[in-house]
């Protein structure tokens, strides 16, 4: 994937940029300044303009020059060398400098669920009628709505109707054409309001949104490492580089991914917004001295996952995978966390797993999220939700009220309360396996510097208005909102519909977006 450069009546360069979007803009704009007047894609020719900056594969036709060879050269670096996962440190040097450079009015980092929001929201108008600002939108995972799409079969605590009125509050995400162009069956409009659904239907609803709006912003498949501004007043500039996170599956935490840490782009913004991925939290540091297996969230909170697994110890055993034969027993489970999470894995490890028995350790009982004032729980229209953040919702909660007090008589299911002056290795010495609930915290995130001094993206958060310095704001599950209920209860927050909506909405204005 790099470039091709031949000298004859017309100078033609050929980029293929099927993960970087942003070598095709580069080259689009420099053509086009040194008067280049068509491109060509697959043996279609078309007018030359930005909107044609997302298409695999353009050729771009110039006059022979010397100006124009130089500026269409830079771009053949950027893309050559953004390309190569296997570059020597030699062309890593010359890639940096040769990195493309582009200046917009917003820069969003992640493509998540809020990340779409927010690219929505700052873009603001339906598909097809002007755009009247220009946005950079930078992913590591390549736009797949990060981490949602692998828990399709897991249940949401959201309601269809605060669902749907969340993707109709952004024009931009154009939810009624993209759901009516879906089979029925797979589509958000087909169910019943007050119902929940799994979170697959908003993958689906999302990655269609996704589609459309990174035909309408400047794309980059790539990671910022780091976010720069002199002070107030000025602009962010924004190293991008080809560096992608992943989750470690042999247990919580991450590791990184690395294809190529050279810069393959500096961009410039005066407003930029913070969704970046989280991943489980590490381990305790004493867990290493716990002697059964450590089975990732992960793979607890997705049945699909959870009978992979039940069939791999079917096939390690010898036993034969037949309706005669369920999932052998695996003894002992624990759950540490009891949070939406921490019990949604105990049912699934009871129901799919083969669990013959399940211990739950808690730091508090058990919470439900209860609405007041008229309010669903989720959609609290005029209403609100108390342990919004922090409560039990959908079908986790209605398995934990009708089902768990059964369970704990039958001694199928303990909730135990962690004891804080005991190590857990020793409290759960017991147990064969064990699955750690206790949080997420944010993955790749840049370095951040204001005014010449390094600032800590967590710390410098403010969950309430979701600014981190000015013009900086930070959104999603990395970075929570902040939440008082009117009763006087503090707690944090995440989530997409409504609340996510109104939290993103409010994110932007502080920062000076909207």
């Amino acid at each position: 994937m790099g470039t091709c450069c031949q000298a004859t009546k017309q100078t033609r360069y050929r980029y293929s940029i099927e993960q970087h979007n942003m070598a095709a803009l580069m080259l689009v704009r420099a053509a086009t300044a040194r008067g280049a007047r068509r491109l060509t894609w697959r043996r279609r020719e078309m007018p030359l303009d930005r909107n044609h900056a997302h298409l695999h594969g353009v050729s771009v036709q110039v006059p022979p020059s010397g100006t124009c060879r130089r500026s269409l050269a830079g771009c053949a670096a950027f893309s050559s060398s953004s390309s190569s996962a296997s570059s020597s440190s030699s062309s890593s040097s010359s890639s940096s400098s040769s990195a493309a450079h582009i200046s917009v009015d917003a820069l969003v980092v992640g493509g998540g669920p809020l990340g779409v929001l927010a690219v929505a929201d700052i873009v603001g108008t339906a598909p097809g009628l002007p755009v009247v600002r220009s946005v950079a939108w930078v992913d590591d995972r390549g736009f797949g709505c990060g981490m949602l799409g692998t828990y399709g079969d897991v249940p949401g605590n959201t309601s269809v109707g605060s669902l749907r009125r969340s993707f109709r509050a952004f024009p931009a995400l154009d939810f009624d054409r993209c759901q009516a162009q879906r089979p029925a069956g797979g589509r958000l409009l087909d169910l019943p309001a007050a119902d929940t659904c799994l979170l697959g239907l908003c993958a689906d609803a999302l990655a269609d949104s996704t589609d459309l709006l990174r035909q309408r912003v400047d794309c980059v498949h790539g990671r910022v490492t780091s976010l720069v501004c002199a002070g107030p007043g000025h602009p962010w500039a924004a190293q991008v580089s080809h560096k992608a996170t992943k989750q470690d599956e042999r247990g919580n935490g991450t590791a990184p991914l690395t294809c190529n840490e050279a810069p393959i782009a500096t961009i410039t913004a005066p407003r930029v917004v913070l969704a970046p991925g989280a991943a489980p939290r590490p381990l305790p540091e004493t867990w290493s001295l716990y002697g059964g297996e450590t089975v990732s969230l992960h793979t607890a909170l997705s049945t699909d996952r959870l009978r992979e697994y039940a069939a791999v110890r079917m096939k390690q055993q010898g036993v034969t995978n037949t309706p005669a034969h369920p999932p052998p027993s695996s003894g002992h489970w624990a759950v540490v966390g009891n949070s939406h999470s921490g019990m949604l894995a105990a049912k699934n490890l009871l129901e799919v797993g083969g669990a013959e028995r399940v211990t739950v350790t808690q730091r508090r009982p058990l919470r439900w999220a209860e609405s007041h004032n008229g309010g669903h729980a989720n959609d609290a229209d005029g209403g609100w939700v108390r342990f919004d953040g922090s409560g039990l919702k959908g079908e986790v909660a209605r398995w934990a009220r009708e089902d768990v007090p059964g369970l704990q008589a039958a001694g199928v299911l303990e909730l135990r309360d962690e004891d804080r002056g005991v190590p857990l290795h020793t409290q759960l010495a017991d147990a064969a396996h064990v699955v750690f609930a206790i949080g997420f915290e944010p993955v790749g995130l840049p370095k951040v510097v204001f005014e010449g001094k390094r600032v800590d993206p967590r710390e410098a958060h403010d969950g309430f208005t979701g600014a981190i310095a000015p013009a900086l704001g930070a959104l999603g599950i990395a970075f929570p909102e902040s939440y008082t209920d009117p009763e006087g209860n503090t707690e944090t927050r995440v989530g997409f519909a409504c609340r996510g909506m109104k939290h993103t909405k409010r994110t932007l204005r502080n920062i000076g977006v909207r």
